[in-house]
């Protein structure tokens, strides 16, 4: 080994991959020109040693992953990486990488004073406090990038009064804290680590199985729980895929995460219907009610929200943030625990990830008019979930000036729930090759053309923003060549 590496440069071979890898010495860090931009110090503990990190993972395009330590990225498109087999760093293609996924990242003091998120046209979402809007721009203040301007065009939804929302679950990024079973398969072999067997296709007796953030499952009667302390009102967000025919069962406020059975309520999923039932060790299921699911029929994935108030005794469930049922408890509330579990009933492939599990205040948003197109005018609903449209003309100390056909209004921001703004051209603008997607820690996402990222800063360009400047800890992944197909082997359902 110690030969191999004595040579300028050795090519290895991953798989597929038509990319050459190539293992060379430490080069010094060419030093990089300031530009104007965002700028945020680099974090106090960067010079940690890569090896008292817990391992960071890098996606390859053909699939292929690697644990190790991500170094830097340079503008010649060339990643640095540390495998921990390695002594020296690995050079990466940049055209060979699809994704990595960070350590260390966290969301420092400063994020409390974030009280808005803004939903960019292109996708992207940046929270921070809302400072002013006007005709041209709107301007936030970040604890991850400063003072921020958004031309106001580029913005589609503002949604001020986020307040002190605290994340009880993120992930998932690993089976643990997460247990169950599978009723086919022997004691021991409800859910498994790493990546999936039986020539890279699901186990259908495997229950359910974690690989690249998402859990995956073919098998019905699969269950996997986990005691995510809700909180009296909650959000429960995630993401569900699906091949196949699915039926899902989540079971919330749960007292028992390793069986079909205690005292919780269950909403069930599936693309033709939902329903709730309430369940109770002394009564067992009743039914509160069924509803039909149209809007899932021709769709293979969906963004899923379900928003419990214990006090008011409310379920309600939204779909790609429409809402589309809720729920009144007319007796006790059924839910004696605070856990949270996931059974797959069908006999399809169900993948779920991105779950997202926070408090919440308890404002049940309106269905906006852009849920099912482009709108003509400014659309605001208010935190009372009425309604008013017209022209937002700014925001300024804390109040929005609104001007509908009937009067010009001055709102405080606090009664503000959710702004559409009208769009000429709503549709999202085609990727870039060369950009990157960074994801925040905590939430949101901001697209770029990536020039650089060391241990102190990540420099680059956006369309939105112009040119940028963030601390590394700043962000939990980074996608990279998001024009290319990636391959099927990074996803094993072919989602």
């Amino acid at each position: 080994m110690k030969r191999l590496l004595a040579l300028a440069s050795v090519t290895i071979a991953l798989g597929q991959l038509s990319a050459e890898i190539v293992i060379t010495p430490t080069r010094p860090a060419e030093a990089t020109k300031e530009k104007p931009g965002i700028i945020v110090p680099g974090p106090k503990d960067t010079a940690t040693a890569a090896s008292q990190k817990r391992p960071e993972t890098i996606v390859l395009v053909n699939g292929d992953t690697l644990q190790g330590a991500f170094l830097s990225f340079d503008s010649k498109g060339v990643m640095r990486w540390q495998h921990p087999a390695v002594k020296l760093p690995i050079e990466l293609d940049g055209a060979s990488i699809s994704k990595v996924k960070l350590e260390g990242a966290k969301v420092r003091e400063l994020a409390a004073k974030e009280n808005c998120s803004v939903k960019l046209l292109n996708g992207d979402e940046l929270l921070g406090e809302l400072l002013t809007m006007d005709a041209e721009k709107l301007t936030i203040d970040t604890w991850y990038g400063g003072t921020i301007t958004i031309p106001r065009n580029a913005v589609g939804q503002i949604s001020p009064g986020l307040g002190k929302i605290s994340t009880l679950y993120e992930g998932p990024t690993g089976m643990e804290g997460w247990t169950g079973r599978n009723p086919n398969v022997p004691e021991g072999g409800g859910i498994r680590v790493g990546r999936i067997i039986a020539g890279g296709k699901p186990n259908a007796l495997s229950g359910w199985q974690y690989q690249n953030d998402a859990f995956f499952t073919s098998s019905a009667g699969a269950q996997i729980g986990r005691n995510i302390k809700l909180a009296t009102q909650s959000n429960i967000e995630f993401d569900v895929a699906w091949r196949g025919y699915f039926q899902l069962a989540i079971h919330l406020y749960t007292d028992k995460i390793e069986q079909y059975s205690g005292n919780a309520y269950i909403l069930g999923l599936n693309p033709n219907n939902i329903y709730l039932q309430r369940m109770t060790t002394q009564e067992g299921q009743n039914n509160l009610g069924n509803a039909q699911l149209q809007t899932l029929q021709q769709k293979t994935s969906a963004h899923i929200s379900i928003r419990v108030n214990k006090d008011q005794k409310t379920i309600a469930l939204l779909v790609d943030n429409v809402l589309v049922q809720q729920w009144k408890e007319n007796g006790d509330f059924a839910g004696k625990g605070s856990g949270l579990m996931f059974v797959s009933q069908g006999q399809g492939a169900v993948k779920i990830s991105g779950i997202r599990v926070t408090e919440w205040d308890g404002k049940i948003p309106a269905n906006l008019p852009a849920a099912s197109g482009k709108i003509a005018e400014d659309f605001a609903r208010l935190v009372n979930n009425d309604s008013i449209s017209g022209a937002l003309k700014g925001i300024k100390d804390g109040k929005i000036a609104f001007t509908t056909s009937f009067a010009s209004l001055d709102i405080p921001l606090e009664r503000v729930g959710q702004i559409e703004l009208a769009q000429a051209k709503p549709t999202k603008p085609a990727l870039v090759p060369g950009e990157v997607r960074a994801t925040f820690a905590g939430r949101g996402s901001i697209t770029f053309t990536l020039e650089s990222w060391d241990a102190n800063q990540v420099s680059g360009y956006s369309p939105n923003l112009g040119r940028v400047k963030f601390s590394p800890a700043a962000f939990s992944q980074i996608e990279f060549n998001l024009d290319k197909q990636k391959a099927g082997g990074d996803d094993p359902f072919g989602f």
